[in-house]
């Protein structure tokens, strides 16, 4: 249940709701039997456990409705091939613990209090009710309530029971959760109401209509790479909102880098918002559906105010977003010194930076993006202090995305992503004077702004033309994961010759430690690519994923040693899936337009599309072919201006179903009209 926690200040976890809808058949409980089947269909969004005897065929369904939103669904479906008197069947349930902590020697922590129990007919149905609310707030400033949980579960029997001359039944199981005990109630009721076929397939379809006609990534070879792809976008996919629901949808908390369905105390992140997010998942996201990409920018939105005061009591003006956020938006990270990776800030822009060239949504740059990052440069504005020495501005005290190197000066980059900030705030000061009459136009602080992104210390040594990590990094350090090459991708820092950007690669390959998390190595499969270093990419291609999914399922795990580390650690699917749109499908958000560079092969695949894209509204897949690539437009939006395609030089305007090939040189996207956005790129 998204924006549940439970703990205050850095003792603030996910809190675990026990799982009623647990139940399990008591036949395949070993595991062992070869009669027994487990399959997770992410096509349909299903869990299928099948057991196979020569007296009956058993099938047991589970998923989270994706219109029923807060249900948990079991169908258990049996068909009987002899007739030998009645057939019993056990099943069992467990909830697990009132707090999973029990487990982790943490008895006294609890977080939720089920202090009202009730059972009900519904639809002729027993159901009971479990309410009650967390135990304690996050932070009394920012939260005046504990959450509201309630429960609704029907009855589990011991036992199904088919009697003689009964050869087919099916059963169906739902727990609805919500902090509305109105809405938990209605979503169960109306799930009685329809017939169990019904309530599988109205799942299933929402699931095949995202893939058929929203999004997928479309693999001609190398089943395995299909495989993983497919995963990653199902568990993305399945911890966002909801596109259509059967109740009104409530306030997205942000993306846990392992999901919804972990991150209890002292455990796999706690359920904490990171940079996981904005730096890894987000753009993604971004191409994956907008609406999405919106309501994580949202989240920042809401706890907008708690980062602002976070920045004053630190000395700071501006915006400050923390390390780690839950409920309320404060600081929650159970080790302070964790606080200084102030990269997160610059890492929020960088993401509203990626909205809004796909977008150009001025509903949202007036309501929350003008604000937020103008917020976010003051940040970095006093932030920042003049070196009378160097003449360059100097960002000390921080940790970056290499967390093993901890407090150094001018990290290359936060240096860098700071500047982007700054700059990226007098672009939406200048933008948003034009679009609201009372904003003020090249005013003294955006000046100052310039002046400082134009002048942060960005370290490089001529000698060995690489970027020093940080001042006074020596080459040989080790490192905990991609920093400095993120400088090449993601940020695409025009600051370096292509020469700096491969000694970045070769220097910091060589020290990154084996036991880093996933999201390292799709990186510099990026940054290869870009150097035509085709090898290298494959290679790191290879390495961003196939040691990171454990079969038979292709779960995400943070590490490939040390055991799994965080799990479903979506961190990494998102990273993994920057390689394959951002990488070989070669496609890169800009304010002005959207580049498509030349689509590159990838590896034991003789063709791959990707489908569903959506650019100012206009839905278009990118296809590569060994022969020619091309785009192909499959809806306009008729009520913005038209799209333009250009290629080799040549203006096109963009039409449903046609395609435009992709030759030597890169395609460009952009709206034909006169919004002010060149004008406010060249101030």
């Amino acid at each position: 249940m998204n924006g549940v926690y439970n703990g205050k200040e850095g003792d603030s976890s996910r809190a675990r709701i026990p799982n009623w809808a647990n139940i399990r058949m008591d036949y395949c409980t070993s595991r062992q039997s070869n009669e027994c089947e487990w399959n997770l269909n992410v096509k349909d969004g299903v869990f299928r456990e099948t057991i196979r005897t020569k007296d009956f065929h058993l099938e047991h369904v589970i998923f989270a409705h994706r219109i029923f939103n807060r249900a948990i669904i079991n169908q258990i479906s049996v068909t009987r091939l002899s007739n030998n008197g009645d057939l019993t069947l056990k099943l069992s349930q467990n909830p697990g613990p009132s707090s999973i902590y029990e487990k982790f020697s943490y008895p006294d922590r609890v977080d939720i209090d089920f202090n009202v129990t009730s059972s009900e007919i519904i639809t002729n149905r027993l159901v009971h009710r479990k309410c009650g609310n967390t135990l304690i707030v996050e932070d009394e400033r920012y939260q005046k309530e504990t959450r509201a949980v309630c429960v609704f579960y029907t009855d589990i029997p011991q036992t199904l029971v088919m009697k003689i001359n009964e050869f087919s039944n099916i059963w169906t199981f739902i727990m609805t959760v919500d902090e509305s005990t109105e809405v938990a109630r209605a979503e169960i009721t109306d799930l009685l109401l329809l017939p169990d076929h019904v309530i599988f397939n109205s799942h299933k379809g929402s699931w095949n209509n995202f893939w058929s006609h929203q999004f997928d990534i479309h693999l001609f070879g190398d089943p395995n790479l299909a495989s993983a792809i497919h995963a990653s976008i199902f568990y993305l996919a399945s911890n966002l909102p909801s596109p259509v629901t059967r109740q009104p949808q409530t306030q997205f908390y942000g993306l846990s880098p392992n999901g919804l369905g972990r991150g209890g105390f002292n455990e796999d992140y706690w359920g904490h918002n990171f940079w996981d997010t904005e730096i890894w998942m987000f753009p993604t996201v971004n191409f994956m559906n907008s609406g999405w990409a919106r309501q994580l920018l949202g989240y920042r939105y809401l706890v907008l105010a708690a980062a602002m005061d976070f920045a004053n009591e630190t000395g700071f003006r501006g915006a400050r977003f923390p390390w780690e956020s839950g409920f309320t938006g404060r600081e929650v990270t159970p080790e302070p010194i964790y606080s200084n990776e102030i990269h997160i800030t610059a890492d929020v822009s960088f993401a509203m930076r990626q909205y809004f060239a796909m977008t150009h949504d001025k509903e949202w740059l007036i309501d929350e993006g003008c604000e937020m990052s103008r917020e976010i440069a003051r940040f970095f504005a006093s932030r920042s202090v003049f070196n009378e020495t160097t003449g360059k501005y100097d960002i000390n005290e921080v940790i970056g995305p290499d967390e093993d190197n901890k407090l150094i000066n001018n990290n290359v980059f936060t240096n860098v992503a700071a500047s982007y900030a700054l700059k990226f705030g007098v672009f939406t000061e200048c933008l948003c004077s034009k679009l609201i009459n009372y904003y003020p136009e090249n005013s003294p602080e955006t000046s100052l702004w310039n002046k400082i992104a134009d002048n942060l210390h960005i370290n490089y040594d001529a000698v060995n033309d690489y970027h020093p990590q940080f001042d006074g990094y020596k080459i040989g350090t080790s490192i905990k994961q991609a920093d400095t090459i993120l400088l090449g991708f993601p940020l695409e820092y025009q600051g370096m010759n292509a020469s700096t950007r491969a000694n970045d690669l070769e220097i910091y390959e060589k020290v990154t430690r084996a036991s880093g998390p996933a999201m390292t190595w799709s990186m510099h499969a990026i940054n290869h690519l870009d150097l035509q270093h085709k090898s290298e990419a494959d290679r790191f291609l290879n390495k961003s994923y196939a040691d990171y999914i454990r079969s038979p399922f292709n779960v995400w795990c943070e590490y490939t040693s040390q055991g799994c580390g965080a799990v479903n650690f979506i961190t990494g699917a998102g990273g993994f899936l920057q390689v394959i749109l951002s990488g070989y499908a070669g496609i890169r958000t800009r304010l002005d337009h959207l580049l498509i560079k030349n689509p590159e092969k990838l590896p034991d695949v003789q063709k791959f599309k990707i489908h569903g894209l959506t650019y100012m509204g206009n839905r278009f897949s990118v296809n590569y072919d060994p022969n020619v690539s091309f785009i192909e437009f499959s809806e306009i939006n008729e009520n913005r201006p038209r799209l333009v395609v250009e290629s080799e030089g040549i203006k096109y305007l963009a039409c449903r179903n046609c395609k435009f090939h992709i030759f030597g040189d890169d395609l460009k996207l952009y709206l034909d009209y006169s919004y002010p956005i060149n004008q406010c790129l060249i101030a």
